[in-house]
């Protein structure tokens, strides 16, 4: 896959892409745009800046040389060897109890297709968040399955219980990176250990073929996850050092102020599950990280 299909790939999920001379851009969340292939490290100049906020964006996020920047990672892993002696001892034994009990196998997209949007909607429902509409609504879900069936460097893979699929990842493989997305494994199933043995034997049959040198985990995400981030680093991947810049606004200089987040907090404790108020505090967080 190359980066025009990626960003083909991002429009099947609903998001709109921008693209401004050679930068690939994708709107994540309304009016707040990043960067793609995530990997790939750009320069943005005043001008560039200046055109896309007069389209009305209030925020470019985008990964860049070492001179800019501040520090953040990408989750890789890249070793041709990779086996369970690559992993913290306690995920080991995770990993072997995943193995016991269930079967890691590519999965037929008409099956994910059935199974999929009831295994995102237990995660977003663990994690007491809204997820995005095209994980959680079955008829947008079907969509993007029907795209990614149709889709060259696309392929999803299962681990299965008793013959019944209880966690999935789609790969994706870009350039000569194979990305993990949805890595995401039913409630019900966690006590199999499924997304252990997934990770693991994934990971272990992309680094084996021709054309794949790293296995991406995502980037560091904009609000600190330490658990996730932990799971990540035990599962053998590394927090590979890269740079990233928050560009805002200058109209929306007023949205990052104290009174703001304050206002936005109060809101978000009495009105649970809005997608733009989680999406907000998110990027407060994580604006304040690169900027202090």
């Amino acid at each position: 896959m190359d980066a025009e299909t990626h960003a083909q790939f991002a429009r099947a999920q609903g998001m709109r892409i921008i693209k401004m001379g050679s930068h690939l851009w994708v709107e994540k969340q309304k009016f707040c745009l990043e960067s793609i292939p995530p990997h790939r490290h750009i320069h943005v100049d005043s001008a560039e800046a200046r055109s896309l906020f007069r389209r009305g964006y209030l925020v470019l996020r985008y990964t860049c040389d070492e001179s800019e920047g501040v520090q953040s990672a990408q989750y890789i892993c890249d070793h041709p060897q990779y086996g369970l002696e690559s992993l913290e001892s306690r995920t080991r034994n995770q990993v072997r109890q995943g193995l016991k009990n269930c079967v890691v196998r590519p999965v037929d997209f008409e099956l994910l297709k059935r199974r999929g949007c009831a295994i995102n909607r237990s995660v977003f429902h663990r994690q007491n968040r809204t997820g995005p509409a095209f994980l959680r609504n079955q008829v947008c879900w079907e969509q993007y399955m029907d795209y990614c069936k149709t889709t060259p460097d696309i392929e999803p893979y299962g681990a299965f219980v008793n013959d019944e699929l209880c966690a999935y990842t789609l790969v994706i493989k870009l350039e000569d990176y194979a990305y993990l997305y949805h890595p995401f494994a039913e409630t019900s199933s966690l006590h199999y250990r499924p997304m252990n043995a997934l990770i693991f034997c994934v990971t272990q049959i992309l680094l084996k073929l021709p054309g794949v040198r790293r296995v991406c985990y995502g980037l560091e995400s904009l609000s600190s996850q330490p658990a996730l981030e932990k799971f990540k680093t035990a599962m053998g991947f590394t927090a590979v050092p890269l740079r990233r810049k928050i560009l805002l606004n200058p109209l929306a200089q007023p949205l990052v102020s104290d009174y703001a987040a304050n206002l936005i907090r109060g809101i978000h404790k009495r009105v649970n599950r809005m997608p733009f108020l989680e999406a907000y505090l998110s990027f407060l967080e994580g604006y304040r990280r690169c900027t202090t």
